[in-house]
């Protein structure tokens, strides 16, 4: 590979010819690259060679290890009825597929669910924790009733009544 993230796996080293010599370099070891040992930044992986005739060649590649994107969408949301929250992946980053299929850094989200994002740059991709936002149902609107005529004077009543409500001031 040309480029790993410092978080990815040991990479066994393949394609030095003839076979049957030996990598070295930063983060190399028994044929293999590990790019936390190595860390960030370009290294350089020399492959050497020496035949049955004792003679030796060597041949050198670079294996850039890039910062794996730490992605937060935040704590789990409450959205109210026709309402709305906007997640967003953040800065720094290039590329962007969200559970839903969008490819922006950001998506407005509309309806209750689970969301996540898979993110990251030109070496290296994250994918962030599950988000969850809940749907609050709007109540019921009020219908509000008078048990007699509203046109009252001075130290007359007249009594209201209201349906689907829970509170009154």
């Amino acid at each position: 590979p040309n480029s790993l993230c410092i978080g990815s796996p040991v990479h066994v080293l393949t394609g030095g010819a003839p076979s049957g010599g030996n990598y070295s370099g930063v983060g190399v070891s028994a044929g293999t690259f590990s790019p936390l040992i190595a860390g960030i930044g370009n290294h350089l992986i020399t492959y050497f060679f020496t035949n049955s005739s004792g003679c030796a060649n060597e041949d050198t590649a670079s294996i850039l290890v890039g910062v794996d994107p730490v992605i937060s969408l935040g704590n789990d949301t409450i959205i109210c009825a026709d309402g709305n929250v906007i997640l967003d992946a953040g800065f720094g980053l290039n590329a962007y597929v969200w559970s839903t299929g969008a490819t922006t850094r950001s998506i407005a989200v509309l309806t209750a669910g689970t969301y996540w994002v898979r993110a990251g740059t030109t070496t290296c991709y994250s994918t962030s924790a599950n988000k969850v936002t809940t749907m609050l149902t709007a109540p019921a609107t009020p219908t509000i009733t008078a048990s007699g005529s509203t046109n009252i004077g001075h130290g007359g009543s007249v009594t209201l009544t209201s349906t689907s409500a829970s509170t009154y001031l």
